[in-house]
């Protein structure tokens, strides 16, 4: 967009992480210091006895955080804002704040509120947990009655800084359905786009390893990836390479561990360079995808475009972006057997790996490119920009 001719600033809090992804070598960037200004709650009791008031005071920072910013967007002549999800609540809430046209790109709302993420927050505990019969089950009592207080100002939050966008965007069918159920409000479908410059084939021949790509956490399926791995025959399993970020040492040795029982080949790596990635994209045999609900998954698309299928569940935003035997195939729930099977037809023989590949580059190329992508994105922030004007001119003229 920069290349487009617009001029662009980013906000952000000092705490990212500026090696993730850096702006500041393409935009502007100024961050803003997410520092709490009253160090009472951290030396309180009621704070060491419920750990939930650490969301509520990181609610409350980033609110302050939000206003700071907007003071300064809101005096400084800006045409539109675009919002972004935020890493800890999804929801940004800066919209509130800004007087300007306003648009949030929202890929799903707080999950933990409104689903299993990995367990439902809302449920109540036990009924043997509920006997006040001793000072530890009156502990436990009070902490579910401390949760449900702090998701339920969570839940008000989000919904109030939803409602304050003129425009929602979302990355796909299942992301704005999620949003309809979560908040009942409207949103607009904005697909985004693969950097085929970046994401490209080498033509090398195709070895004999399933690739996965996603943080090291319960939610992308990684032990489901080894499970189907598992049941391939000894003599015929691939090995599965996962790449990944947010590394957590316990969860991957858990991940090892299961690996080691089942007989299968794991190799975790995080942290490695794009160019590392690519490389590991370009010669897999396939890619498996097995995460609980992506939105969209960009991770597909970009196999994809290094000429390498994929192998998912029909879950998600994968529906969308994978069309059955032509990028790779979809299968209907999560059987180990049927997703080996349909692993094995790449690792077999890398011929059809290959070939699949470059069908799966092509459909990349046509309906998935950079350049519509930014197209999309464009149209809303001008045509949101263009509106809000001639709004803004028609009552300054009604008025006088």
């Amino acid at each position: 967009m920069s290349r487009r001719g617009h001029k662009i600033i980013s906000f952000c809090p000092d705490t990212i992480d500026q090696s993730y992804l850096p702006l500041s070598k393409i935009i502007e960037e100024r961050n803003f210091a997410l520092k709490e200004k009253n160090s009472k709650l951290n030396n309180s009791i009621l704070k060491r006895f419920y750990s939930h008031n650490l969301i509520l005071e990181r609610l409350k920072l980033m609110l302050n955080h939000c206003r700071e910013c907007a003071t300064v967007i809101n005096n400084s002549g800006f045409d539109v804002l675009l919002a972004n999800s935020s890493s800890d609540f999804y929801m940004s809430h800066i919209g509130r704040f800004v007087t300007i046209p306003k648009v949030i790109y929202l890929g799903e709302p707080f999950r933990p509120l409104y689903e299993a993420f990995p367990e439902f927050q809302w449920k109540a505990p036990e009924k043997k947990m509920r006997r006040f019969t001793s000072i530890n089950n009156v502990k436990h009592e009070l902490r579910y009655w401390k949760k449900i207080h702090a998701m339920g100002i969570l839940a008000r939050e989000e919904l109030l800084s939803a409602n304050s966008y003129d425009l929602i965007l979302v990355n796909s069918l299942y992301s704005r359905e999620s949003l309809m159920r979560a908040f009942r409000l409207e949103s607009k479908v904005c697909y985004l786009g693969i950097d085929t410059g970046k994401f490209k084939p080498q033509n090398p021949r195709k070895q004999n390893y399933v690739i996965g790509v996603g943080s090291f956490g319960h939610l992308k399926g990684i032990d489901r990836a080894i499970h189907s791995i598992s049941v391939i025959p000894a003599e015929k399993r691939p090995e599965l390479i996962w790449i990944g970020y947010l590394a957590d040492t316990e969860f991957i040795d858990y991940l090892n561990t299961l690996a080691k029982n089942v007989n299968v080949k794991f190799t975790a790596k995080y942290n490695i360079t794009d160019e590392e990635l690519v490389m590991y994209l370009q010669n897999a045999a396939v890619m498996v995808f097995l995460p609980f609900p992506e939105p969209f998954g960009l991770v597909p698309l970009e196999a994809n475009a290094c000429s390498t299928a994929v192998i998912g569940i029909a879950e998600g935003g994968l529906r969308e972006t994978i069309a059955n035997s032509y990028n790779g195939y979809i299968v209907n729930d999560f059987n180990p057997f049927e997703i080996a099977a349909k692993i094995q037809l790449f690792t077999d023989n890398p011929s059809f790996a290959e070939e699949m590949g470059k069908k799966a580059r092509k459909y990349v190329n046509e309906k998935w490119n950079y350049e519509s992508g930014i197209t999309n994105i464009e149209k809303y922030l001008v045509d949101l920009g263009k509106r809000k004007n001639i709004i803004r001119k028609e009552n300054k003229e009604d008025y006088g």
